[in-house]
């Protein structure tokens, strides 16, 4: 793409006005906050092509409420203890919001010519799928890249270190002059790979500043007339990521018609195993901790499963300050301005904690589905959406332990009237748990496709019957020891 771009020809932004476009991008941006449309804006490009420059003259008229400016550098090391992924996640804008990024998740791609093949591809994978996901989700995307000359990037970077801007110049900023050509190939590669039907790059001439943000403000109105226009912009994605005919069906199982409910450990079989159990799950833990492993547990279960309990068995075996129990229920109001998975993101646990679901993001395919909370297309596309995140955090040393608990329909109804009956446990039965249990094929079915299309190598979900709580709160601690265990033996041959 830089290749083929022609630097000093005349421009047709030069007869307009800067400060009317500006106008317009503040009115523009306003519709957008009434409309509930979500922008995202990339600026990328050579280092000292006036990124600071163009992004102040972008956000000078706009009601800086919806509007955030983000600059990504270097990871700090406040940062470094969670994925790369975390940052940018925090930052997308919800409904109503432009968010611009100075830099972005690019960075990390673009910072160094000279890397290996398989960290590129690497990285455009994690690129693509971020901003498919985020298209899908309805959020438009813009992505600009200034481009200057040789000679011009060594003058501004001259006349920056004989000013008081020189602080801003890094030692990057000298490398690029001093590898300027293989810079340009490099990106002008990146370009063309990530030059999406979904998310395309607009080449900008940044040889004049002023021509450059007058380029970049008008371009940026045109798309956001055109997004006020039309209903969404995730139409410019045509394919679905879950196609059901593609699933192997044959190795397809029925979950619930194959539970041995009948396991069952009586009173002293419990006390003796929990005993057991209790300091090596304790040490584990704390060997987590020392050697900075996150962890991430799920738990999702039919209503009245003991989900609860199991967390609480197991949990109380674990310093305190280790871990946190995160219990999702409906979305709030500020949730659900954003993609679905940005408030799992936003509690992700850091190296050496863990974070506990009590229920997940797996409830896109399952109350939303049945609920019709998520349009078909949506649900579906969660099936890939999840299977790639929990693959990212897996790859970013994460241990993910997932726990399906399950009982019959009949013991569902005895403890749906125990709590009933029981003062002290009313608070946990509510009329959506009735409405939910009149719908239990329709769960049956939803949770038998999460358990087959959601089950991966290295994520796999661990069914357990729990008829009898005694039995499934052991099988709870044990599954954790062992997946803890496998993940550290794991940790220390990639690390040895």
């Amino acid at each position: 793409m830089l290749k083929e771009f022609e630097l000093g020809k005349n421009s047709k932004y030069d007869d307009l006005k800067l400060k009317d476009l500006r106008k317009e991008f503040g009115i523009l941006q306003r519709k957008i906050n009434l409309n509930g449309c979500k922008v995202l804006i990339l600026i990328e490009g050579f280092e000292a092509s006036g990124k600071g420059y163009v992004i102040s003259e972008l956000v000078n008229d706009v009601n800086h409420k919806y509007v955030k400016v983000n600059e990504y550098l270097e990871r700090k090391t406040s940062e470094k203890i969670y994925p790369a992924l975390y940052r940018y996640w925090a930052n997308i804008p919800g409904k109503g919001e432009i968010s611009i990024f100075d830099k972005s998740y690019y960075y990390n791609l673009m910072r160094k010519f000279n890397v290996s093949g398989d960290f590129i591809k690497n990285q455009l994978d994690i690129i693509y799928n971020f901003e498919k996901d985020l298209v899908k989700d309805s959020t438009i995307i813009l992505k600009f890249f200034l481009n200057i000359s040789e000679d011009e990037q060594k003058k501004r970077i001259k006349d920056y270190l004989d000013s008081y801007k020189r602080a801003l110049i890094s030692q990057r900023d000298l490398d690029q002059i001093d590898n300027f050509k293989k810079y340009f190939d490099y990106y002008d590669k990146i370009l063309e790979k990530t030059n999406f039907d979904f998310a395309n790059w607009t080449i900008v001439d940044a040889e004049d500043k002023k021509n450059a943000a007058k380029e970049i403000i008008a371009r940026s109105n045109k798309a956001l007339e055109k997004l006020l226009k039309s209903k969404s912009p995730n139409i410019l994605i045509k394919e679905n990521n879950f196609k059901e005919e593609n699933i192997d069906k044959k190795n397809y199982i029925d979950y619930f018609d194959g539970a041995d409910y009948s396991k069952f450990l009586s009173e002293k079989e419990y006390k003796e195993e929990k005993d057991n159990l209790s300091n090596k799950l304790h040490e584990t833990m704390y060997e987590l901790y020392i050697k900075k492993i996150p962890s991430i547990l799920i738990f999702e279960g039919v209503d009245a499963a003991g989900k609860g309990g199991a967390i609480q068995r197991l949990v109380r075996n674990f310093d305190p300050r280790l871990y946190r129990v995160v219990p999702i229920s409906k979305p709030t109001d500020y949730e659900y301005n954003y993609h679905y998975m940005k408030r799992f993101w936003d509690v992700l646990s850091e190296k050496g904690k863990m974070i506990v679901f009590d229920r997940s993001w797996y409830g896109r395919i399952l109350v939303e589905r049945i609920e019709g909370f998520a349009s078909e297309d949506r649900w579906k596309d969660a099936y890939d959406e999840i299977n790639r995140t929990e693959k990212y955090l897996y790859d970013n040393d994460f241990l993910i332990i997932k726990y399906f608990l399950s009982i019959d329909k009949d013991t569902q109804l005895s403890r749906f009237k125990d709590r009933e009956n029981d003062p002290n446990k009313r608070y946990k039965i509510t009329d959506e748990d009735w409405r939910n249990r009149e719908k239990w094929d329709e769960y049956a079915l939803a949770y038998n496709d999460m358990l087959n299309y959601t089950s991966k190598k290295n994520t796999k979900w661990n069914f357990i019957p729990t008829n009898d709580k005694k039995y499934a709160r052991i099988e709870v601690m044990k599954i954790f020891l062992d997946s803890a265990q496998k993940h550290i033996e794991r940790m220390g041959r990639i690390n040895g």
